[in-house]
């Protein structure tokens, strides 16, 4: 008896040729699918880190402001560099809190010129209002974070991607 002819296998040439191509391509598809899982949380890990910048930049100018109880203005190029980057990177709720806290410690640095005498004002409201602007920024109680984490809570990651 002689062997059987290559076409006569189990499978033809053809069906094992088709067979192979078809698992290739299988594996490729799902390499690929793998890699752009990977590529997809890699640039979720940078656009965090990114807006983690700009939110440590924001902490890294109220601290003269929750150390001294009024903003440090040579500091504000920070919190501007902070407000530009926020453009790019987050919801425009989180930019207008940025630009309203611009606009707030230049109040609160003026207020606290005013209860140090450098400045002509009210002192009973110049007080009320540093008061309740550094409340608005460096305080929290258990119900009602601050408003800066609560501006920065968008910095979350949702099973979808970032928000």
């Amino acid at each position: 008896m002689t062997p059987p002819e290559p076409s006569q296998w189990i499978f033809g040439t053809d069906d094992a040729i088709a067979a192979i191509a078809l698992a290739v391509a299988g594996l490729s598809l799902l390499l690929s699918y793998f890699g752009w899982k990977v590529g997809r949380v890699q640039a979720q890990a940078a656009l965090f880190r990114e807006r983690f910048e700009v939110f440590s930049m924001v902490k890294q100018f109220l601290k003269p402001w929750f150390r001294d109880g009024a903003p440090d203005l040579t500091t504000l190029p920070i919190l501007i560099d902070a407000w530009e980057r926020s453009k790019f990177l987050f919801k425009p709720s989180v930019t207008q809190f940025l630009r309203q806290m611009w606009i707030d410690a230049v109040d609160a640095s003026h207020n606290r010129d005013i209860l140090s005498g450098a400045a002509e004002g009210d002192r009973q409201r110049a007080s009320a209002a540093l008061r309740d602007l550094t409340l608005k920024y460096l305080a929290g109680d258990a119900d009602k974070p601050n408003g800066l984490v609560e501006a920065f809570a968008s910095m979350k990651i949702d099973r979808d991607g970032m928000t």
